[in-house]
């Protein structure tokens, strides 16, 4: 089975060798992927192609326990503390955070410490001629694996007493607050606010975060909060019985994990978020009072811009909103 045409990622200012370059890209990793089993850590280009690194799903946890035990093993026989081993979660943090290109030596060595084989994929045409953007290569490369995102901005729309009203009431209000997050959307182009948010459902309620990245992608997504607030107090003032929601929400800069869903044996363009993040937006909340927007307490670094040498600005909850 091949994998789906990604419409998204074709660019007019790609010319049909760079094109081909991007098919076999994405057939290639379709291939490894091996529907879900696998995720691609980084790569490296080369000129006949581009190397990557490919593990099973299981394989980081697993090596991360064993580096764990082999530590509490050897402080047990020596009693004295041991210097952080190199493979932690940091490490495979920093692999899967930010963009994945590497250089060679770095594609070697971290294939070596994991014990795979670096993969060559072969591309139709030289990349000295027709060369792909390093951040097309990571979009592509992101929705085949597991990514780490820092700095970045996340709502938690809420819906007050959820559990109390009946099924049919609790899918009503649930469209309600997905047709204000729609509406908000719409009134955010035409203000020229860029917000690409995504978001996937609590069960009584919604995340809500934006696909872009930067200081700027994380006021947008604070601005959008307000307006689907707005919006859903007018319907809520319009409403009859129980239609629209009574929300309480949080937002909080900070850290998660995303993947992407797969549908129909395939990666699908809708992913959904787990980290540090959400935890403590789940902790907020429960001390948020109906009507009741709060702002988490952070402390974090943004980029400003795209690429490994982005500077960074840190910022803090009061800074952020002033």
């Amino acid at each position: 089975m091949s994998p789906p045409e990604f419409t998204h990622l074709k660019n007019p200012y790609l010319d049909e060798d760079q094109q081909a370059n991007l098919h076999s890209l994405e057939e290639a990793l379709y291939h490894h992927w091996d529907f879900g089993k696998n995720m691609v850590l980084n790569w490296c280009p080369k000129e006949s192609g581009i190397v990557l690194t490919v593990i099973p799903n299981y394989l980081t946890v697993t090596f991360l326990s064993k580096r764990q035990a082999s530590l509490d093993q050897q402080l047990s026989d020596s009693g004295e503390p041991l210097r952080p081993d190199s493979l932690s979660e940091e490490f495979i943090r920093n692999l899967i955070g930010g963009t994945r290109q590497v250089d060679t030596a770095k594609l070697t060595e971290t294939a070596q410490m994991l014990e795979v084989n670096p993969i060559h994929v072969p591309l139709p045409h030289s990349l000295a001629k027709a060369r792909l953007s390093s951040y097309i290569i990571d979009d592509l490369i992101r929705r085949y694996s597991i990514s780490y995102e820092e700095g970045r901005a996340v709502i938690l729309f809420d819906i007050v007493e959820f559990s109390l009203f009946t099924p049919f009431e609790q899918i009503t209000q649930l469209n309600s607050l997905s047709h204000s997050i729609n509406s908000a959307h719409r009134r955010a182009l035409q203000k020229n606010i860029d917000v690409e948010f995504a978001h996937t459902t609590t069960g009584d309620g919604f995340y809500v975060w934006n696909r872009e990245r930067g200081i700027q992608a994380n006021t947008n997504l604070y601005h959008f909060m307000h307006l689907t607030l707005a919006d859903n107090a007018i319907a809520r003032i319009k409403s009859q019985a129980n239609t629209v929601p009574l929300l309480k929400t949080a937002f909080l800069v900070g850290s998660y994990y995303t993947m992407f869903q797969t549908e129909g044996l395939h990666p699908s363009f809708n992913n959904y978020i787990v980290g540090d993040t959400t935890i403590e937006l789940e902790r907020i909340i429960t001390g948020a009072l109906p009507g009741q927007i709060l702002v988490g307490d952070f402390k974090t670094h943004i980029p400003l811009t795209h690429g490994p040498d982005a500077e960074v600005m840190a910022i803090d909850s009061i800074g952020f909103i002033e």
